[in-house]
């Protein structure tokens, strides 16, 4: 006999359940957001004051609390969180949506996240431009897959 999905996430960890949930209600409020914010202030709201520099410099140094392997498990708990909620909201949850969620959810646990937005690379293949947004976490793509078909347009450190 299967377990209905809600029952699953009672026997996970509390630590997961509370990932999950934060992970839900972010991506339920940044595409509320993305919808009815200009893009001046949405960028405001994504922006973080170059703390993903300070953060990687931090940990250079050792000052940070937990270790490099710990940091990027972390930041795939977040990302799988985060792409877990995605699959299973009754709306639509875009790239953009994704990895902005995944930015908030970073950025609190004091881990390095640049949001990118970009295009298709070539647009004669395409027909026509395919924007795209990804997150990375120091060197790693953490949300939004394969990004070498794309050029950046911006960033959110």
């Amino acid at each position: 006999m299967r377990i209905p999905g809600f029952l699953r996430f009672f026997k996970k960890p509390l630590s997961t359940q509370f990932m999950l949930t934060e992970a839900l209600l972010l991506v339920a409020v940044t595409r509320f957001v993305i919808f009815c914010m200009p893009y001046k202030m949405l960028a405001r709201m994504i922006r973080s004051a170059r703390r993903e520099e300070r953060i990687v410099r931090q940990r250079e140094k050792g000052s940070h609390s937990s270790g490099p392997h710990q940091a990027d498990t972390l930041a795939w708990n977040v990302a799988n969180s985060v792409e877990s909620v995605s699959r299973r909201v009754p709306w639509k949850s875009t790239c953009l949506v994704q990895a902005a969620a995944g930015k908030i959810m970073l950025n609190r646990r004091r881990l390095p996240a640049t949001l990118y937005l970009g295009v298709n690379k070539n647009l004669r293949e395409a027909g026509s431009i395919k924007p795209h947004a990804w997150l990375t976490s120091g060197p790693t793509v953490v949300i939004g897959g394969d990004i070498d078909k794309y050029v950046i347009v911006s960033e959110f450190n």
